[in-house]
């Protein structure tokens, strides 16, 4: 068995006997930082992985869960189509709870905001802009001359 004494402030001492070091030679290690939530190899989903950011542990965990499990185990085209109604469920239950979800609504919304179209503008025309002072800061308006 071993066991650790400190000896200074940065630095600790182990003593380990050899049945620790035959123990922990023949124990495969599982190395999970490198591995996702899914093995394929045994088909599992470890919802304890970092990389869920805890999503299966809060108030739509089992939510999250259900259409996680089904995107993952989906054989239609487009991968998750079959899994809309679970997704749905799920972002319906982070609404009920906006104090706990509300990076995961952030996105959501900012995910949903058009995204801009850039028109090409001729290098003869000018624009225009300006600025405004208000509460919260300047708001800086540009308006693309006619063409």
């Amino acid at each position: 068995m071993s066991f650790g004494r400190k000896t200074s402030e940065k630095d600790q001492v182990f003593f380990i006997t050899r049945e620790d070091v035959q123990q922990s030679n023949t124990k495969p290690t599982k190395d999970t930082s490198e591995k996702g939530a899914f093995d394929p190899v045994t088909g599992e989903i470890n919802f304890d992985c970092p990389c869920l950011g805890g999503m299966a542990h809060g108030p739509c965990g089992e939510e999250f869960k259900a259409s996680f499990s089904c995107f993952v185990y989906s054989n239609a085209e487009p991968k998750g189509a079959d899994c809309i109604d679970k997704f749905r469920a799920m972002q319906r239950c982070f609404q009920n709870y906006p104090e706990y979800y509300a990076d995961q609504l952030a996105e959501d919304a900012t995910s949903k905001q058009p995204k801009s179209t850039d028109t090409p503008v001729s290098s003869s025309s000018t624009s225009t802009s300006s600025s405004t002072s208000g509460i919260g800061g300047t708001t800086t308006t540009a308006q693309p001359a006619s063409i």
